[in-house]
Formats: structure tokens, C-alpha cells, sequence
């Protein structure tokens, strides 16, 4: 970082006002509690910002969390997934979703080739399509009664 013409000057100038203020020379010493104060509530104010930040950030991974438990996500072909699951608290880990996502990903290729996808875009489900027909031909029952639910009211 590059340093204007003056702030040797101006750490100089610092440098002599802790001396004197460590020698006890009073305006020196009325200088430093007071740059003192103020490192502290620039302190306590970022220390404040942080925490607000975390207690921000916790009630929105818990909110994420709920929705999960839920059995509601963002990513569509996450959602065709926990669709397909009876509980999504037993889903510790991403690795059944990325198993299921490999199989699906099979079977799409064998019954669309790439070559035939190539050549005939017109009714051909994109990968998207499928893994959402595919979940809704597979729904648990949490999501049958939950739709259930929705249409009846």
C-alpha cells in the first residue's frame, strides 16, 4: 500500500504523542485515553456488527433447516428427490441425493441417447423434466398426503 507524501510525518507525530503521554505530560496523556476510546468503541462496534451478523446468519441456517426438514429446497432437482423420500431428517448426508441423482442421470441416457436428443428437441423432457416426472411417478407418502391436503382445501 502506497503512503502519501505526509504520513512519515504523521506517524512521526504519532510516535512523539505516545512518548510524551508515557512520560505523563498531560495534554499527551488526555490524547491517548481519548484515542484510546475511541479504538475501543470502533472495537466494540465491529465486535457488534459480527455478533449480529452470526445471530443473522444462525437464524437463517435454521430457517433453511426447518424448510429441509420440511421437505422444501430451492434446487428443483434436490426437490424431486426429497419428494421421493418418506423423511427427510433420515437424509444425514448428500450422498443419497448424489446416488440418486447418478441413477437418474443413467437412466435418462439410456432412454434419451445423445444422439437422439440432438436430433429431436422437440418432445424430448430435458434432464429437469424427467427428474421431476420421475419423482412424481415415485412421491412417499408424506408428499401424496401433503398434496392431498392442498387440493382439498
Amino acid at each position: 500500500m502506497p503512503l502519501d507524501a505526509d504520513a512519515a510525518f504523521r506517524y512521526e507525530r504519532f510516535a512523539r504523542r505516545i512518548v510524551a503521554a508515557q512520560y505523563g505530560e498531560p495534554e499527551s496523556m488526555i490524547w491517548a485515553y481519548e484515542w484510546l476510546e475511541e479504538l475501543i468503541t470502533s472495537a466494540r462496534a465491529m465486535m457488534l456488527a459480527e455478533v449480529q451478523r452470526r445471530q443473522q446468519d444462525a437464524a437463517t441456517a435454521e430457517k433453511q433447516r426447518q424448510e429441509y426438514l420440511a421437505g422444501r429446497v430451492g434446487n428443483a432437482y434436490y426437490q424431486a428427490f426429497l419428494d421421493t423420500v418418506e423423511d427427510p431428517s433420515t437424509v444425514s448426508s448428500n450422498i443419497a441425493y448424489f446416488a440418486w441423482h447418478a441413477e437418474r442421470s443413467r437412466e435418462y441416457e439410456r432412454l434419451h441417447p445423445k444422439a437422439l436428443r440432438e436430433k429431436q428437441t422437440d418432445f424430448q423432457p430435458s434432464f429437469g423434466q424427467y427428474l421431476r416426472q420421475f419423482a412424481d411417478s415415485h412421491l412417499s407418502e408424506r408428499v401424496k398426503q401433503e398434496r392431498a391436503g392442498n387440493t382439498s382445501s
